[in-house]
């Protein structure tokens, strides 16, 4: 049997298969992306935002690179488990909040002690200085 995604209802058309709303998926990036350009005319680069909400922003922004790479597989993880039946009593909500805290998390213990681990690297493996160009 050969399987085509036009076969399924729901998951939209080429070459935008998985999203069948994509026009709302576009509408709202773009939304979004007219938001951030605002803000940045807004708000600009002289003036330091200052309050709970920049510092939020602030301590979220450490967390970026771990929110981007660990994210999906985390969502995958989850999905298996709620489809497994082992995750029963969750919502979206839940399911959201539980990845974000699994990206904090991670970095916490990756990220933010990135500058520490690669002063022990240097000092386990001065070599690495020269060789490899990294500083600490």
């Amino acid at each position: 049997m050969i399987w085509t995604p036009t076969d399924f209802p729901g998951l939209g058309v080429p070459p935008l298969f998985y999203s069948a709303k994509y026009l709302d998926d576009y509408a709202i990036a773009v939304a979004l992306g007219l938001l951030l350009l605002s803000l940045s005319r807004w708000f600009t680069l002289e003036m330091k935002p200052i309050g709970r909400i920049a510092t939020l922003v602030r301590t979220c922004s450490q967390c970026s690179f771990s929110l981007y790479s660990i994210h999906f597989p985390v969502m995958a993880f989850l999905s298996a488990l709620w489809l497994g039946g082992w995750l029963k009593n969750i919502n979206h909500l839940q399911a959201t909040l539980l990845v974000f805290l699994c990206c904090c998390v991670f970095a916490l213990l990756f990220e933010v002690p990135l500058k520490w681990y690669r002063a022990l690297i240097i000092r386990s493996l001065p070599i690495l200085s020269q060789k490899c160009g990294i500083r600490s």
